[in-house]
């Protein structure tokens, strides 16, 4: 694929990793030119599954426990995002949540539970140089700023993950984790 081809996504960013800091609220983005949409969760619905879900040991298990975790609640956060933003398509995922591997997994995992698969079918692509094959360091994501001006309360999200969403999602956590 071509650098020419950037443009043609839709950008997928987040402000505020989920897991660097459980006491804010994270914003997931997506945008392409002055189509834009906003998914926000707030921090103590973040702290209830890092209760629930979270170890605290450090050990390599540990570890990679809670990068699953954290991976299916941007993924959970990308769901909602692509049910209420139909258009979105292709996507250009930032890098924000890795593995990759278990962001496209747990997308898959989540839109089968929830009985939509349909939802997936679009493009969708890392934000990565050898994508684009190309050398040089990409563009800024077009959704960074947007997210960032979201988390920032200078421009109201889209969409705030009710109390409703936040049991279905520690349902999905207990299901498929």
């Amino acid at each position: 694929m071509d650098i020419k081809e950037y443009e043609n996504f839709y950008h997928v960013d987040i402000s505020t990793q989920i897991d660097n800091r459980w006491r804010n609220d994270s914003v997931l983005a997506i945008v392409k030119d002055s189509r834009r949409y906003s998914i926000l969760i707030k921090a103590r619905d973040k702290e209830e599954i890092k209760r629930r879900f979270i170890v605290d040991n450090k050990d390599r298990a540990g570890k990679r426990h809670n990068k699953k975790i954290v991976a299916i609640i941007y993924s959970y956060l990308l769901y909602k995002s692509l049910c209420d933003f139909l258009e979105a398509k292709p996507l250009l995922l930032c890098r924000d949540v890795r593995p990759e591997r278990a962001v496209m997994h747990f997308l898959r995992k989540i839109a089968h539970f929830l009985g939509n698969p349909s939802i997936l079918n679009r493009e969708i692509k890392f934000r990565k140089r050898i994508e684009f094959e190309t050398e040089e360091k990409l563009p800024k994501s077009l959704a960074g700023k947007y997210a960032k001006k979201v988390y920032q309360g200078k421009i109201q999200p889209v969409k705030i993950i009710n109390k409703d969403e936040i049991e279905e999602l520690i349902e999905i956590i207990g299901k498929i984790s």
